[in-house]
Parts: C-alpha cells; sequence; structure tokens
C-alpha cells in the first residue's frame, strides 16, 4: 500500500475532539481520518446513488425519509447523521447581448438531519 503524507488544518476545538476520539478508538490520528475519510466518500456515493433513483422515478416521499431517519436513530444512537440528497435546480435563464439563454444550475443539496 502507497501511503501519501498530507498536512490538514483545522480549527484547534475539533483537532482536540479528533485526538480524543483517536485515542478513544484506540486508533492514530491518520487511521482515524481515514476512516472518517471513507466513510464520507461512502456518503457521497450513497447520495449519487439516491439522487439518481429519484432522476429516474420519483422524488422519495417526506414519509419514507421520515421512516429512514427514525432507522438511522436506531442504528446510531446518541450521533448525528447528516444524508445529503443532491437535487438539480430549475434550470436558469441568463441575459446576455445575444439574447437569453438556459442554463442549467448547480446540483442543490438538501440536508436531511437524523440525531438521537
Amino acid at each position: 500500500m502507497t501511503v501519501e503524507k498530507m498536512s490538514v488544518s483545522f480549527e484547534a476545538e475539533l483537532g482536540e475532539d479528533i485526538r480524543e476520539a483517536a485515542r478513544l478508538s484506540s486508533e492514530s490520528v491518520s487511521a482515524w481520518l481515514a476512516e472518517a475519510a471513507r466513510r464520507r466518500l461512502r456518503s457521497n456515493a450513497l447520495q449519487d446513488a439516491v439522487a439518481a433513483f429519484e432522476e429516474e422515478f420519483a422524488p422519495i416521499p417526506e414519509e419514507d425519509r421520515a421512516r429512514a431517519r427514525r432507522v438511522l436513530d436506531r442504528m446510531a444512537p446518541g450521533r448525528t447523521i447528516i444524508v445529503e440528497v443532491k437535487q438539480p435546480e430549475e434550470p436558469k435563464v441568463e441575459r446576455s447581448g445575444k439574447g437569453e439563454r438556459a442554463r442549467k444550475g448547480r446540483d442543490a443539496d438538501q440536508r436531511l438531519t437524523a440525531s438521537t
């Protein structure tokens, strides 16, 4: 396995929290941060999958989202879990000297927070 060394900066309090979490899990700070990054990358892939599903079929109803939040609450008690679903914005109209043209906006993030 190839290892890349990186320099990162955090607010002091966040750095202290990271060191404490790593200590409590008997990991090095590097190992703890690497796992946190892996989890974030998996979360991003899940967000993309949900967005693709909704684009192909239909938006997931709020009732189902609420049920999912309850399941996540049971699976991770005491943690806050943020699920971000990327939804495309409505096309924007730009005005230029040559007339108007529609432009697709960037994805908007819709954040759902499940906490216990």
